[in-house]
């Protein structure tokens, strides 16, 4: 048996040995060389032994050649020549039953997946009888015809043979169970999707991808918290994108957990293209987690949009800016939640927040508290709130500042109860006071007659009779102006008043104006006989008006009693008291007194516009009182010290009139010759030429004094040149002046030189201003001024001024000022050179020019209150031009203090520009939102402080405010061409050109995976 089974084992190798021998020496040699090389993948060698072996037996029903064919076909394949699908194709037709047809079919399919071709692949692998396909094929058949339905949008199909391979450990199982899931996904089939991608997890092909599928399915389904224990793994993931951070976010979002919302919300809005409700989302996580602002800014970009979502954006942004005490912005917010109608119940209280806001604010450029308070007392009729709306409107109109506007309001109420009508009272009597204050004095008037047509308040009822009177006071009618004083004095509530003695003040001097000196003085004793008067000024003015009276009226123990309590007051003047002391003393005979009086005012004020002409007065005392040499020594210490002074000339003739006396004729004969040559008073003039006269006949030279008189304009001329002058004079002195008027002409036209022409057109331009004829008189007064400097010139330089600059001739009433400076002898009418001169340039704008005249008015303890604001103005202006803001500030503060006018409100806003520009914005808006408050009344001020304070909110980059701050213009602002609305659109352009900055947004793609191109 060992034998046989030897022999058997030795005839099986030999045997085996035999076959392969047998294989590759018969003649199919080279199809087993072709075979053998094919399967070892060595394609191209041995589709060149199938194409020799083809053509050497080339017998095409033979099985080797079918075969060898076949072969052929899928070398040409897997080595991607272009001719392969034609020979496979080629293959199927000429051996249609041929048992390598669904092998064919199969790679026919691998090969079109391989090429994308979906919809071949689709067509060959449906031909394909799987059973008869290797089982170790069947998976990669399954999951290349299942994608090849899914890239063709047949997911049930696909679903299909995706599901014949997920339980199949094979390396196609993981990528049909990741399609298998996202189409379960798609479907809806949350639960299924969610356990194949769970099964994925761990899978590096998938890794990146199945996160974000599980972690939508889970938001999907609800199951935020369990999304948010499945988050710390996903998001610690560099690769996890914005589109995760969304759903992390929203689940955090969605379980109140706002603070932990925010930055995943933030990742995924700042690189999305998000739509209105996320950026509504976030900007809510903002508002709940504290990040007020933040949230502003989101719910702004909502807002754009006027519809359910844009108001409760809005109100929103109200409630944050309520958050941060910023009230002012949270009432815009509200007032445009107010005007939506999508959710009734937000509008109501965001309309109810909005009054109340806007009346505690104290901010209403627009009067919007009133309107906001009036519009829901219409609105909600029945709201239980409307008891606290009306107490609320009450003292709305009680404070506000846009007095105008308040009355209006009030006048179209129907029934107006006794809180109305003092709310009404007050309004009339402040907007009667800032018209006072603008100059615009009959309009006064009137609101001053409308605080008293509901008279609650006697005080204030008392106060508009006695601004009714000042207005006419101002305006010169005297008459009307006294009778109004008095109508005060007697009102109930004018007593306790501090203005019940100042109102005897200006009774008595209206009557002073009026030339009625008793009873000016009679109310000036009344003034200052109040033991509470607290102004030591008015005091002492009033001692030097009664002291004025009596001096005109030549009671000079009076005037000169009066003269001495006003210097003892020491309230101002007081050069002005001991000069006209020391006159009156002269005319009382007493030139000792008199001479001593006056060189007290040389020596101890010497700056005093009165010291040259008291430096005179006591050398007049001096030769008055025979005591010659000390008056020649005043006298030319006067023509030394002052030479251009319009007394100069006086001093001169007084001298030769002393050297005559003496009979020092050629001294005389000097002295008088120098008035002749040397100056320009044609007074004195003609006193030098007759007294010449004199000297020569003293001298027997009558030559020399007919040589004069040819030269001053021949003897025959100058009794008719006299008879003339006078004769016009003393038509003027009657108050006969249209007579003086023609006279005077006649006078100017018979003579080509008259020799008081001067004096002729003085006189004939004061006429002309007394008939009210200013034109003429201006013309009159400026041919006065043409000549040199006299004693008309200040008279002429004080008309001519305050005449072009009511003309508004501002260059020509500055130089006739100027005249007015230099040569006024009277404090006050240096003061007004000064003033008026300010005036002008600061109207020309030269606020450099007029900075140092309000400089000198500050300087005068006689500037009024209203010119010493009008000086810190330009003062301001002049330094805000030299961006000097410290300066500027401190005016600007001064003037806004000081006067509730329209330079008030404007001062007011450049302290607020000031702050702007140097981008301190809060401080900017602290001082917009004072403006609002004490200088409301002003439009055009208040609109362009709303305008800047949308500039300081861009500033702070609160881009939502500074739009509803415009938007409050652009709405409400009435004037079309002033300004105002191009300046609010030119802001909100730049505003807009910011809030639409695009976004850097990244393109993630989607989350299927691309499978092609495989074998």
């Amino acid at each position: 048996m060992l034998r046989l089974s030897l022999i058997l084992m030795l005839f099986v190798g030999f045997s085996a040995t035999a076959q392969l021998t047998d294989k590759y020496t018969s003649d199919y040699a080279n199809f087993y060389r072709a075979e053998e090389l094919f399967e070892k993948a060595k394609f191209s060698a041995a589709q060149e032994e199938f194409k020799v072996f083809m053509k050497d037996i080339n017998e095409p029903n033979h099985p080797f050649y079918i075969k060898a064919k076949y072969y052929n076909a899928l070398c040409a394949l897997y080595l991607y020549h272009a001719d392969a699908e034609l020979l496979l194709l080629g293959f199927l037709k000429e051996y249609p039953e041929s048992i390598y047809r669904q092998t064919i079919y199969f790679e026919l399919g691998r090969y079109y997946f391989s090429k994308n071709k979906f919809k071949d692949v689709i067509k060959w692998m449906q031909l394909v009888d799987v059973n008869e396909l290797d089982p170790e094929m069947h998976p990669e058949y399954y999951f290349k015809l299942g994608y090849a339905y899914f890239r063709k949008d047949q997911p049930k199909a696909a679903r299909d043979a995706f599901y014949e391979v997920i339980n199949v450990e094979s390396q196609y199982q993981n990528p049909s169970l990741y399609y298998y899931s996202h189409i379960a996904y798609t479907e809806e089939n949350y639960e299924v999707a969610l356990q194949g991608f769970k099964r994925l997890e761990n899978d590096p092909a998938f890794k990146k991808s199945v996160p974000k599928y599980i972690a939508q399915i889970l938001y999907l389904q609800g199951k935020y918290d369990e999304l948010i224990e499945y988050a710390p793994d996903v998001q610690n993931d560099p690769r996890s994108d914005v589109e995760m951070a969304h759903l992390i976010g929203d689940a955090f979002y969605r379980t109140g957990k706002y603070d932990e919302a925010v930055p995943f919300l933030e990742e995924y809005n700042s690189k999305s293209a998000t739509t209105r409700d996320e950026d509504y989302q976030l900007g809510y996580a903002y508002y709940k987690s504290g990040q007020y602002m933040k949230a502003v800014r989101m719910f702004d970009k909502v807002a754009n949009v006027r519809d359910e979502l844009g108001q409760m954006s809005l109100y929103h942004i109200g409630e944050c800016y309520m958050k941060k005490n910023e009230y002012l912005y949270a009432r815009n917010a509200f007032e445009l939640a107010a005007a939506m109608h999508f959710d009734e119940e937000i509008a109501e209280d965001a309309l109810y927040n909005y009054a109340i806001l806007s009346y505690k604010l104290d901010f209403n450029p627009f009067d919007e508290a009133v309107e906001a308070l009036n519009l829901y007392l219409e609105r909600y009729p029945d709201s239980p709130r409307n008891q606290d709306i009306y107490q609320y409107l009450v003292n709305v109109y009680t404070t506000m500042k846009n007095y105008k506007s308040a009355m209006e309001s009030i006048e179209r109420i129907e029934n107006i109860d006794f809180n109305m009508k003092n709310a009404y009272q007050m309004m009339a009597f402040n907007y009667g006071v800032e018209l006072f204050e603008n100059g615009r004095f009959m309009e006064s008037i009137q609101n001053f007659k409308l605080a008293r047509k509901y008279p609650v308040d006697p005080q204030v009822n008392a106060m508009s009779q006695y601004w009714t009177a000042e207005a006419y006071y101002k305006m010169n009618k005297f008459d009307d102006a006294i009778s109004v004083y008095k109508t005060f004095l007697q009102v109930p509530g004018s007593y306790n008043l501090p203005q019940h003695n100042d109102a005897y003040y200006n009774i008595a001097y209206c009557y002073f104006k009026k030339e009625d000196y008793s009873a000016a003085i009679q109310n000036f004793r009344t003034f200052t006989q109040d033991p509470g008067e607290p102004s030591h000024t008015k005091i002492a003015d009033a001692y030097l008006r009664i002291g004025d009276a009596y001096f005109i009226s030549k009671q000079d123990e009076q005037a000169i009693d009066f003269y001495r309590r006003a210097i003892a007051e020491n309230g101002g003047q007081v050069d002005y008291a001991k000069y006209q002391v020391g006159l009156t003393q002269g005319f009382q005979g007493n030139q000792g007194a008199k001479a001593s009086t006056m060189l007290d005012i040389v020596n101890n004020h010497k700056g005093s516009t009165f010291a040259v002409p008291a430096l005179y007065e006591a050398a007049e005392a001096f030769r008055l009182n025979n005591e010659n040499g000390k008056a020649k020594q005043h006298y030319e210490k006067l023509i030394i010290d002052y030479p251009n002074h319009p007394q100069a000339v006086f001093a001169v003739f007084q001298i030769a009139t002393l050297d005559f006396i003496e009979e020092r004729y050629a001294a005389a004969e000097k002295g008088y010759l120098r008035v002749l040559n040397d100056y320009n008073n044609e007074t004195k003039k003609r006193e030098a030429l007759a007294r010449l006269k004199d000297v020569y006949t003293a001298l027997n030279q009558p030559e020399k004094y007919i040589a004069l008189v040819e030269k001053f304009g021949g003897m025959n001329n100058m009794e008719k040149d006299s008879l003339l002058f006078f004769n016009a004079f003393n038509l003027y002195e009657d108050s006969l002046y249209e007579k003086a008027i023609k006279a005077f002409d006649d006078y100017l036209k018979e003579f080509s030189n008259p020799t008081f022409y001067l004096e002729a057109n003085y006189y004939k331009a004061t006429c002309h201003n007394r008939l009210g004829q200013k034109d003429q008189a201006y013309k009159h007064y400026t041919n006065v001024l043409s000549r040199p400097e006299g004693i008309y010139t200040e008279v002429a330089a004080m008309f001519t001024s305050e005449y072009a600059y009511e003309q508004k001739n501002y260059n020509e009433a500055i130089r006739h000022y100027e005249k007015l400076e230099k040569v006024a002898t009277y404090p006050e009418n240096k003061l007004r050179a000064h003033i008026g001169i300010m005036r002008c340039k600061a109207l020309q704008e030269n606020y450099q020019g007029a900075k140092p005249y309000a400089q000198k008015v500050l300087d005068n303890d006689m500037s009024l209150d209203n010119v010493i604001t009008e000086a810190h103005y330009v003062i301001g202006k002049a330094a805000f031009e030299m961006a000097n803001y410290p300066v500027a500030i401190e005016a600007f503060r001064k003037v806004a203090k000081r006067t509730k006018g329209v330079i008030g409100a404007e001062a007011q806003y450049r302290v607020a520009e000031i702050y702007h520009l140097q981008e301190e914005y809060k401080k900017s808006e602290d001082e917009v939102r004072v403006l609002m408050k004490e200088h409301a009344g002003y439009d055009y001020w208040s609109a362009k402080a709303l305008i800047l304070q949308a500039k300081n909110s861009i500033g702070m980059e609160d881009y939502a405010q500074a739009e509803y701050t415009l938007q409050s213009v652009l709405d409400n602002y009435s004037v079309q061409d002033d300004g105002i609305l191009d300046e609010a659109n030119e802001v909100m352009q730049y505003l807009q050109s910011l809030k639409n900055k695009e976004k850097q947004i990244e393109n993630n793609g989607n989350n299927t995976i691309e499978i092609g191109g495989e074998k």
